[in-house]
């Protein structure tokens, strides 16, 4: 039972862009589903509702996707809602009652909404009262890791740039200079996708060892490359520079 969870919880997280265009969410985790195998099918099955029809509304079909069956004893049948324009449609149950959750965050931030569910979710498992048929735990790893891999992914663009920017520096040759600039505009365009508030916050506070990282990534291949070339792995450079917000090193 826990596997399909996660699963559903993942699928759901994520989600799915319908024929029409709709995206559905669920922005929290309801507790409920693991009293009904029923409902556990009906939401795993959502994607094939939208996929039977895509002439029909995204929303239209998680209506009836959700109006079959019985709801849970004792939870009220869920419904879809929607903002008013907006063509977002989420799904959401908050103690007992269907509430529509703020979705800037989760749109502006996705790796803090994503840590805050998985906080939620394990203060949730801890309630007394709750529903021991869900492993609170894994499920709020497996969300709080949606996030982390983001973060992970800014981490890994920020050393690649730093990688070329110590190379552009000790080099002594001109002619690798034009293709390794090249690499770092790409790497930027990337890293900007990537990056929020709270993932900014977190590469400042892990800048210097990202530097570090760097250094040991490519020391060893540029000294067999460029034998007689000084390598100052003491250089230095801050996060905005490595986004090219200010005095941009490879210009």
């Amino acid at each position: 039972m826990a596997k399909h969870l996660v699963e559903a919880i993942k699928m759901l997280l994520v989600l799915h862009q319908g024929g029409a265009g709709e995206v559905v969410e669920i922005l929290h985790f309801m507790a409920a589903v693991a009293a009904d195998h029923a409902l556990v099918h009906r939401l795993e099955q959502g994607e094939e509702f939208l996929e039977r029809d895509r002439h029909l509304g995204g929303a239209q079909l998680m209506e009836e996707m959700l109006e079959h069956g019985p709801s849970p004893a004792g939870v009220p049948k869920l419904a879809c809602l929607a903002r008013p324009g907006k063509r977002t449609w989420r799904l959401a149950l908050l103690s007992g009652s269907i509430a529509v959750m703020d979705r800037r965050l989760h749109d502006e931030d996705f790796y803090l909404w994503t840590q805050e569910q998985a906080e939620a979710l394990r203060r949730e498992g801890g309630r007394a009262g709750g529903s021991n048929a869900i492993d609170w735990e894994l499920v709020a790893e497996e969300v709080g890791d949606l996030g982390i891999s983001e973060r992970n992914r800014a981490f890994s663009l920020i050393r690649q740039i730093l990688a070329h920017f110590y190379k552009l520096a000790w080099t002594l040759r001109e002619e690798p200079k034009a293709h390794w600039r090249s690499e770092v505009r790409a790497f930027r365009q990337d890293l900007r996708d990537t990056m929020t508030s709270a993932i900014r916050e977190k590469a400042e506070q892990a800048l210097e060892g990202l530097h570090a990282q760097a250094v040991e990534r490519i020391e060893e291949a540029f000294a067999a490359e460029e034998p007689a070339a000084p390598r100052d792995a003491s250089l230095r450079w801050t996060l905005a520079q490595v986004l090219s917000e200010a005095d941009d090193p490879i210009r």
